[in-house]
């Protein structure tokens, strides 16, 4: 090789040198390991081998790491060189990765193709076929995977947000367990507040996962990738979260899924409220009246009683307007996620208002009578 390159009147380049530096001490460390008699091993020959084939792999790895762009050189002998010192190591399985990426350098070099062919011989059916058929890309993948599936499993690398996606996947699964797999990838690219506020949610959710069916079903899957579904509205926030909500925040309704509800409850037992063990004038008298509550729980549906009135004024309005059509019937959004949200807070608020619940007059009244 060195004579070569003097011949052509230039210096070889730094991963020639290397390779011949490795074959030379992989030369030598045989020697010293296989060749020499027992006595001169006892004498510290096996050591020296040892550390004459370490510098043979460390002088491989240098020749194929300056080796010059397959476009430019082909030259295969800095991979031979790295097999050969990774087989003299016992590891085979390397040696056969870099005796095929050898071959993958240059298929007609001959030294090439026999280290590739014994090395190959020593592997297992499944890897050998791999390497030989589908390149050292291909087993490398398969060897890694193996690895991971040995590790326990907080040491396996996950891809990113990887723990995130599996706790939607489980939380969706849990409403739609048959979801196809293009409308569950769809789902799980939604905005990370949105999805999760939906998830609580189930009436709200059924409308968004059905507008991304009807657009599967209709379109295909590659389509629905590309589909894009309009953000959620404060509208439909409102509606979701209760007719009482000023904000977004992170706190989510129980009763009714969220939308406006009649159900109050109390701490309060219903005996001895004027304070003296007797009943209040308006409990002996027989009139009606809200269940008691105390002051905060009486203030917060308040909020919601009010914010009730309004919206059914805002339905009657609407109503006025379009011909008795609600806003989850009109053109554009029924069959949509907010027609869904729509339609739901429009029941439970009309639900609310025909049932016999008296509403508070006041924030500060607890028992619903002036």
């Amino acid at each position: 090789l060195l004579y070569a390159a003097w011949c052509r009147g230039r210096a070889p380049g730094r991963h020639v040198l290397a390779t011949v530096r490795s074959f030379a001490y992989v030369t030598l460390g045989t020697v010293f390991k296989d060749d020499m008699p027992s006595a001169a091993l006892h004498q510290g020959g096996e050591a020296a081998g040892n550390l004459a084939l370490q510098q043979a792999l460390k002088d491989a790895r240098t020749a194929v790491a300056f080796l010059p762009d397959k476009a430019n050189d082909t030259w295969p002998r800095a991979h031979v060189a790295l097999a050969t010192a990774l087989e003299a190591v016992s590891d085979t399985t390397a040696a056969a990765l870099a005796a095929r990426r050898a071959f993958e350098r240059d298929a007609d070099d001959e030294e090439a193709r026999a280290v590739l062919k014994r090395l190959a011989k020593a592997l297992p059916t499944k890897h050998r076929e791999l390497l030989l058929k589908n390149g050292a890309d291909a087993l490398e993948s398969w060897l890694e995977e193996e690895r991971q599936e040995k590790l326990p499993d907080f040491l396996r690398e996950r891809p990113k947000y990887y723990h995130y996606f599996e706790w939607m996947r489980e939380r969706l699964e849990e409403h739609y367990p048959a979801l196809p797999e293009e409308v569950m990838d769809k789902m799980l690219t939604m905005e990370a507040g949105e999805l999760d506020l939906l998830l609580c949610y189930p009436k709200a959710l059924q409308g968004q996962v059905e507008e991304y069916l009807d657009v599967y079903r209709s379109n295909g899957g590659e389509y629905l990738m590309s589909y894009q579904s309009p953000h959620l509205t404060w509208e439909e926030v409102k509606a979701m979260k209760g007719a009482g909500t000023t904000g977004l925040g992170m706190g989510y309704s129980a009763p009714g899924e969220g939308f406006v509800d009649a159900t109050r409850d109390t701490n309060h037992a219903m005996l001895g409220a004027s304070g003296d063990g007797r009943l209040t004038e308006a409990e002996r008298l027989g009139l009606p009246m809200a269940t008691e509550l105390p002051p905060d729980a009486a203030r917060d549906a308040y909020v919601v009683e009010e914010g009730t009135r309004e919206y059914m004024e805002e339905l009657e309005t609407y109503k006025a307007d379009h011909n008795g059509a609600l806003p989850s019937e009109t053109a554009g959004v029924a069959g949509t996620r907010r027609g869904a949200i729509l339609k739901a807070a429009e029941t439970a608020a009309m639900d609310v208002t025909n049932k016999p619940v008296g509403f508070l007059d006041d924030a500060d009244d607890l028992d619903g009578v002036d």
